[in-house]
This record gives structure tokens, sequence and C-alpha cells, in this order.
């Protein structure tokens, strides 16, 4: 008999005892919240793709804007405005052109948005609170530095970067990541199959009259409950009264295809 064993003693002690699970599906990122991972997730591709705009407002050279201050701002030609703005934000100038490059030359600043890419010739983005969200020229009124408000091209992470391990559990978090990349399939090894099963002749179920010398069964719920929040529905939850044939009749059924 072992007295006086730390939850964490027995917890290794069940783990030396358990057979992983093994067997892996493919399921829809969506639905896989709740699994572990059955492969190694490696990014594709750079994240962000291309250098990225964190703010709105314009992109523009660093050195224009050099010194600039309210009340003194520096006034640049917005040369362009992104191809997917509102038609009615944007005015008469130049759009840039769908899907190609676009660059800016001294003097010039660009409309974008956050999550835009950079034009070419651009090392930092000023916010339109710092400016006078003009349409033909703005008034930039801040100085800044080369690469403030400026994501760099794998910034986040590079292409081939280990993402996410096997055997990860999949939370909204590792969903949201596999979203990111593009995914909508993942491989996930299966959740176990659990069957739940209360004993005791004093137990009385919910829902029906309490009979004297009786409790009602609250381990069911309970346990059925929390296996639930752990993301793992179990199969049944049944109650068995002291009869060492009956329990063992119930064992044996449950065995049949129960991991636990």
């Amino acid at each position: 008999m072992i007295e006086g064993i730390l939850l964490e003693n027995a917890l290794e002690e069940i783990l030396k005892r358990a057979d992983r699970i093994t067997d892996t599906k493919k399921v829809k990122v969506e639905e896989a919240n709740g699994f572990c991972l059955a492969e190694d997730i490696y990014a594709e591709l750079d994240n962000p793709p291309f250098p990225r705009s964190p703010v709105d407002g314009y992109a523009v050279r660093s050195e224009d804007i050099r010194g600039a201050v309210r009340g003194n701002p520096a006034v640049l030609k917005v040369a362009g405005w992104p191809s997917n703005s509102p038609t009615t934000c944007r005015p008469l100038c130049a759009v840039q052109p769908e899907g190609g490059a676009f660059s800016i030359k001294p003097g010039e600043a660009y409309r974008i948005m956050t999550g835009a890419p950079f034009p070419e010739g651009a090392d930092t983005a000023v916010k339109q609170e710092d400016t006078d969200c003009g349409e033909e020229t703005v008034k930039v009124n801040k100085s800044q530095k080369p690469w403030d408000n400026y994501c760099f091209q794998g910034e986040d992470y590079k292409k081939n970067s280990l993402l996410l391990a096997k055997g990860s559990r999949i939370t909204f978090a590792e969903q949201g990541i596999l979203s990111g990349i593009g995914r909508t399939e993942v491989a996930v090894y299966r959740k176990p199959v659990i069957r739940v099963l209360t004993t005791g002749d004093e137990l009385c179920q919910p829902g029906n009259p309490l009979k004297p010398g009786k409790i009602y069964d609250s381990n069911g719920m309970m346990v059925s409950s929390r296996l639930r929040e752990l993301g793992v529905k179990p199969e049944s939850v049944s109650h068995c009264a002291d009869s060492e044939a009956g329990l063992a009749a119930e064992l044996k059924k449950a065995a049949e295809d129960a991991d636990i």
C-alpha cells in the first residue's frame, strides 16, 4: 500500500500504465478545437509576406518629414491611394495599380491603411492623427525616424519556421495560427473514448424522490461536465449498484470500446 503519495507521483504512475492514442484523422480547422496535433506545422510563407503598415495614415520617406512639428509641418504631395479604398474616399490622383509594385519619390506621400504593403521608397508610416488627412497634399505634423511604424517582411515568423509542434493541444489560438497560414484541414489524434460509471447503493439519481438513507449522485454530473470542459464528451454516464457481478459486467461492457 502506498501511503502519502503526491498527486504528481500518482499521475506519473497512471501515465506509466497508459497507452498513448496513435490513431489519427484529418479534421477541418474550425472543428479542431480540443484535439491534439498529429503533425508539426511549419510556415509556408514569411509573415507578413511583405513590409506592411501597422497604422492608418501615410507612407513617407523619413528624410522628407525631418524636423516637422505642428505649426511647421512638412507638406507632401499625395501620390497614391490603396486600390481597394472606397472610391468616395479617393482624391483625383494616382491610384496603386492592382497587384503591381508602387513607389514614391522624394516629396511624396502614399495613403496607407493598417496591414497594407509599403510602397517602395517609403521607410515609415505617419499616423493620420499626426496629419491634416489631406487628399491632394498632406501636412505632416511630426518627425519620425526610419522604420518607425514599419513591419518588416517575416517580422512575425520566417518561411519554414516551426509554428506548432506535434502533440500540441489545439485551442482558439492554434486555430488562429492555422487559419493565418491558409490551412483548412489538419491531422490530429482522435480523442479518447470515455465512459463514466458511478457506483453505490446509497446513490439516488437527480429527478427521483430521495428515500431515507440515500443521497443524490453528484459525481456523475461533475466528472462528465469536467470532461466536456476538457474537450472530451463522454460516450455514456451510467450508474451501477454495489454488486460485484453487476460491476464486473458493466466494466467488461465498457472495456469493449472505451479507452478510459
